[in-house]
This record gives structure tokens, sequence and C-alpha cells, in this order.
């Protein structure tokens, strides 16, 4: 008898689950005390590293009924030598009979025919009724076209979709997938392009509390999707948003908002020239244009906590939209800047007209400022005494200062502006 068959079955359990899904479907034909003691797998992680998926996918089939599998993940190059759709078809359906809970599903088309290396992978309908899903992610390749007509994930809490495409044939196939989730938390929409979707432009779910949108090929938008964008989650408390600004925001429900990064992009005219709106495009220098911007941002009701990070152009950071977002924000109490304050970076004594002559904070509630990255420039101070003119509780600072006598020479520098509350404090790191 080997050193291993002598150990206790919990220990022998806790050594199979650290085993790969190749090892440790392996293991099934050692013995009838290790097929029986293989019954609950931890973690099936099944990669391009195995050498004969066919086997793979007949050793996983091959395993017995009772075997129950919590996380199964599947990255997989479909092409060359690799494995084939009804292969990959055949390892979920399976899997997801095993009372699975979290599911990575990451697709990539390769192939040297180009029709073939286009190809959308689709899911099999499984996946969309399986009753114990608890986390989904979705990646790379795969186009959901439609859910069947009893499509239910009950235990849902998680959905990452990560350039992933909904293009519906019935209807919207993705709002039926968030119907689909009655419990569903938190929603994450990575590598977004929306004019490669056909949907209903609405993100609806009464019950989700997290929502990651995020647009990352900004250069290669051809400038055909501005239309509009629909937000009914009332019970939302944290949000992330990296987009195009579109037309309108029709119906937004943000009910429940604690936090929020936006990180929203402007075109000039939604005219796409493959840049940004700079400081001499017509939709920052036209008055109508930012009114249309401020009309198109939604009302943050009970958001109190907002971090602040503007694009960066040729002139910088500039942060145009910034009294925009304030002024959308009633309850704030928290402003975070994730940048550096907003100057002319070849005149720095002089500010960015962005923000010259007032302070953008003297209509907002706001009572703690924090601000990532300071330099003292000229401009800077200027700036910081408009800030400090609002009745601020705390400022906090992070200073990109060479020694501590620099830093001090900072604060000082600080300390010397009167204050509009005798109670505010200022904070420099």
């Amino acid at each position: 008898m080997d050193s291993i068959s002598s150990l206790p079955n919990e220990i022998i359990c806790h050594i199979v689950s650290s085993l790969s899904a190749k090892e440790a479907a392996f293991t099934t034909v050692l013995s009838k005390r290790w097929l029986n003691l293989f019954t609950i797998i931890p973690n099936l992680h099944f990669s391009d590293w195995v050498e004969k998926p066919e086997s793979f996918v007949g050793q996983l089939v091959a395993l017995p009924d009772s075997s129950r599998v919590r996380k199964f993940t599947l990255l997989k190059r479909l092409g060359l030598f690799e494995l084939a759709d009804e292969h990959v078809h055949c390892c979920l359906c399976n899997v997801l009979k095993r009372g699975l809970m979290d599911l990575e599903l990451n697709i990539e088309r390769v192939s040297h025919n180009d029709i073939d290396k286009g190809k959308p992978f689709s899911l099999p309908f499984e996946i969309f009724t399986c009753q114990t899903l608890v986390t989904l992610k979705l990646g790379t390749s795969v186009v959901i076209y439609q859910l069947p007509e009893n499509a239910l994930l009950p235990a849902l809490k998680t959905l990452i979709l990560d350039k992933v495409r909904f293009y519906g044939l019935c209807g919207c196939a993705f709002q039926k997938l968030l119907s689909a989730c009655p419990v569903l938390e938190e929603l994450v929409i990575d590598s977004v392009d929306w004019e490669d979707w056909k949907w209903s432009r609405t993100v609806s779910s009464p019950t989700l509390q997290r929502l990651n949108i995020n647009r990352t090929q900004h250069f290669y938008f051809d400038g055909s999707d501005f239309g509009s964008i629909t937000f009914y989650t009332p019970k939302l408390v944290y949000l992330e948003y990296a987009d195009f600004i579109p037309d309108e925001y029709p119906v937004v429900n943000f009910d429940s908002l604690v936090e929020a990064m936006l990180d929203l992009f402007m075109t000039v005219d939604h005219t796409w020239n493959v840049g940004f709106a700079g400081d001499d495009d017509p939709i920052s220098s036209n008055p109508t244009n930012l009114l249309g911007l401020e009309e198109s941002i939604p009302i943050f009701e009970n958001l109190n906590r907002l971090s602040y990070t503007p694009n960066e152009n040729d002139d910088g950071y500039c942060m145009r939209s910034l009294p925009f977002l304030l002024t959308k924000s009633p309850n704030l109490e928290t402003l975070v800047l994730e940048c550096s304050l907003h100057y002319d970076q070849h005149k720095p004594e002089s500010v960015c007209k962005c923000m010259l002559g007032y302070s953008c904070l003297l209509s907002c509630p706001a009572k703690v400022l924090e601000i990532t990255k300071y330099e003292g420039t000229k401009g800077e101070l200027e700036q910081m005494k408009h800030f400090l003119g609002k009745f601020l509780e705390l400022v906090k600072i992070r200073a990109g200062a060479r020694d501590d006598e620099e830093k001090l020479r900072f604060t000082m520098d600080l300390l010397m502006f009167p204050r509009a509350s005798v109670n505010c404090k200022i904070e420099v790191s």
C-alpha cells in the first residue's frame, strides 16, 4: 500500500482539491476508495495546457453522478488543435449538473481561417437555467443572441461580462438576462462597445448594488452610437462608469447611490475625429454645448462621495465638467480629485480658465476635499485660495514634495490663506 492511501479520508480529499483538473480527473482510476472520495471538487481549471482535450472531456464525463463541482474555469482558444465548440458545450453541460456555484468562461477564437476567427461563440441554454450558479464570468468571443423562455438564475449574485456582445434576435437578450437574475447584486460590463450591441439601451435591475461599466477602446470608436442609456437601479450603492456621454439619459434611478467613479468623455459636436474635446473645440467653447452637457448628466440624489478624474489632453487635466457634476450631487459630503489641480503646464503661474476667478465648490455642500496630486505651483495656490473660501471642514492633500522641507513650505503656504470656516483642518501628506 502506498503512503498516501494510508492517510485519513479528510487529508486525501484536501490533497485532491489542490490538484489540477487533469490530475484530479485521473485520480478516479486509482481505486474505488478514491472514486468515492472524489465527490466534491472545489475547483476545476481547464486551460490551453491540456495536451489531449478530448481525453479530458471523456474523463470529466466519466465522473460519477454523485460528484459535485464548486468552481469551473475554462480558458480556451478555439481553433488550431484546440477544443471544438461541441466539446466546450459538453464540458459546460456536464459541470452545470453538478451543483456548480462559480463559472468562469473565457473563449478566444483562433484560426488561420479569417471566417472562423471572427465567428462568435454561443453558449448552451443550460447556463441560463442553472439553479446553483452564484458567480458567472463570461469573456472575449462570447455573443448572446437569445435566452431560453424558461431562463432563470435564482442564485446568481455576481455577473461579469468582459468583451461580451448582446445581439438580440427576439427582443433584448441583455435585459432578459438581467430579468432572469432575481437576486443579482454586482454587474461588471468591461471592454464594452455599445455600437456592436443590439439591445434596448436599458440597464434595469431592482436588486443591483454595484455596477461597473468600462469602455476601454476609445480610439477605435467610430462615433456611430451616441444615443441614450436608461438606468433603473434603485438599490445601487456603488457606480463605476467610463464611457462617452450619450445624447441623454431618459430615465435614471440611483436613489440609493453612495459612491460613484465617473470617467466621461466628450467629443466635438458628437463628430468623432479620433480625439477628445480640447479648449478650442466647439463643445467646450460654445456655452450652448456645455448647457447640453449639464442637462445630459443625471441627478445623483444620495451620492455622498465623488471621485473625479478628468481626461488628459494636450493641455493637461481640465476640469470643465466638474461644476456640472457638483450641481447634480445635492447631498455630496466628500469630493476626491484624482488628479493635479489644472493649470497651464507652459505657464505654471496661470490658472486654467475652467477654474479661473471662482470656486466651483461655492454651490456644493461637500465638507471634505481630497486632492491626490499637488505640486505647490502658483496656479494651484490660486485655486486652493478659492477652495478654502468654501465652508470646508477638512482638506487632505497628497503633495509631490521632494523632502520634508518642501512639504513644510506647501503646508505653510496653504495656512496663509483665509478660511471660510475656522474649524477647517488642512492635512498635507
